[in-house]
């Protein structure tokens, strides 16, 4: 059986001298292309097994590079290189059909682990993947970062953006689940409206009707027909935030909905038939809502046709110097601050803090020691005190973890004095969704 062949296009020397000594020992034959022209000369006249694609290369990139010859029909794996890594390109690629992303410089064993795993996909014949562009450059809708479990989060977007599939994004408050759920979005191919509905801010009551609509006197105070959600994100997408606080009637009927994919508007008789991609998005495991008896494991299945997991913050490694730098950057337009440079103990203390509040309660925190300091440098004493938290008891010291939600929520309103829209903010989770967990845990304002 002959060797695979594995063809790196990449217009350095040095890259292609650096792939050919670190798999000497490996049974893959390594040929090179120096432009994009030359590889789909190469690709035609005779397809490699695989293919290590640079993003910069002359005449043309390597994403176009890339469509071409996944439009003409070779669906070797190909993974994309690039020293300029982006959510944007990582994305993109992944739209392409790239079967994998690396940023430089490669490593050794990273290569090989690579090539390992492309020789034994070599002749499966890899489905292009669906994927995206994050072209938009916005610091409030802004998908950042280059850890590796961020790249994992873009491919994932990119895999399912076009794929028709309910998703169920999960992730800590504060992740960016909807950043997350606008980006599948905006590269699914949909031309509707992008629309989110949070299940915990809008009252039982009202919940029904703001999804489904109502006719003219459906009920007392109904003085003229209503549009809910649904009919509204025709052709879009409709975001489910805070799924899991969804009240059980209402489950009941969401599911009907998936199944028969139609609404009846409150007080009418029509079925209307809808076009609308469904992204629900929980901060809980609906797992345990199910044990509970809190949530319908039909519906779970349902949602969660495609689950996508959202990193943390803390597990986001050097993504907190990146999204500081941004944050500040953008920030200080906002706010009119000069800041030339942030002083070396700011990210020390920023990366002491464990960030409950990830990335949502980060922004706040340079939000505010922007506006309070003063100077051309940001330094640590311009920051507010938000590291109190890392002195809660662990969660092994209480008795459970709602034990430990208690504990902090209670803190911060006192540090608040109460105020629920600056203790919400400071937790990084909606206010009504603050005034649900003050009933829970029976919290009461001080006499």
């Amino acid at each position: 059986m002959s060797s695979p062949r594995l063809l790196v296009v990449d217009d350095d020397p040095n890259l292609v001298d650096f792939v050919v000594a670190a798999l000497q020992t490996s049974n893959v034959r390594v040929e090179s292309a120096a432009s994009g022209e030359e590889a789909l000369e190469r690709v035609r006249e005779r397809p490699p097994d695989a293919m290590l694609l640079d993003v910069v290369l002359p005449q043309i990139d390597g994403l176009e590079t890339l469509r071409r010859i996944r439009r003409e029909g070779f669906e070797m794996p190909i993974v994309v290189i690039t020293s300029h890594g982006s959510p944007e390109t990582t994305i993109q690629a992944m739209e392409e059909g790239a079967w994998d992303y690396l940023a430089k410089p490669l490593h050794v064993a990273e290569l090989t682990d690579l090539v390992e795993r492309l020789v034994q996909h070599t002749g499966t014949g890899l489905a292009p993947d669906a994927a995206v562009d994050l072209a938009e450059e916005s610091s409030e809708f802004l998908l950042l970062g280059q850890s590796p479990p961020m790249v994992e989060l873009f491919k994932a977007i990119g895999r399912v953006a076009k794929q028709d599939f309910t998703v169920l994004l999960v992730g800590e408050s504060g992740s960016g689940k909807e950043l997350v759920a606008r980006a599948i979005h905006r590269h699914s191919g949909r031309r509707g409206p992008f629309l989110a509905a949070n299940c915990a801010a809008i009252p039982e009551t009202l919940l029904e009707s703001e999804f489904f609509g109502h006719e003219k006197g459906a009920f007392t105070g109904a003085d003229r027909r209503r549009i809910g959600k649904f009919e509204r994100a025709r052709g879009g997408t409709l975001l489910l935030d805070e799924a899991g606080d969804m009240p059980l009637p209402l489950q009941g009927k969401m599911l009907r909905v998936l199944e028969e994919r139609a609404i009846e508007r409150l007080g009418g008789g029509e079925l209307v038939a809808l076009d609308v991609r469904l992204i629900a998005a929980t901060l809980r495991e609906l797992e345990d809502l199910i044990a509970e008896g809190r949530f319908r494991e039909d519906l779970y299945y349902r949602l969660a046709e495609i689950t996508v997991r959202i990193p943390p913050l803390r597990e986001r490694g050097a993504d907190l110097r990146l999204l500081t730098d941004e944050f500040v950057r953008h920030l200080a337009l906002r706010t009119g601050r000069r800041i030339e440079s942030i002083a070396p103990e700011v990210y020390q203390r920023l990366q002491a803090h464990s960030w409950p509040g990830n990335v949502r309660e980060l922004r706040n925190v340079l939000e505010q020691g922007l506006v309070l300091g003063r100077g051309p440098v940001l330094t640590a004493a311009d920051l507010p005190d938000f590291t109190r938290s890392r002195h809660l008891p662990s969660a092994s010291a209480t008795s459970s973890l709602e034990a430990l939600e208690k504990t902090h929520i209670a803190r911060v309103l006192e540090e608040t004095g109460w105020n629920q829209t600056a203790a919400a903010k400071h937790l990084g989770i909606h206010r009504n969704t603050l005034r649900r967990k003050i009933g829970e845990y029976g919290l009461r304002p001080p006499a």
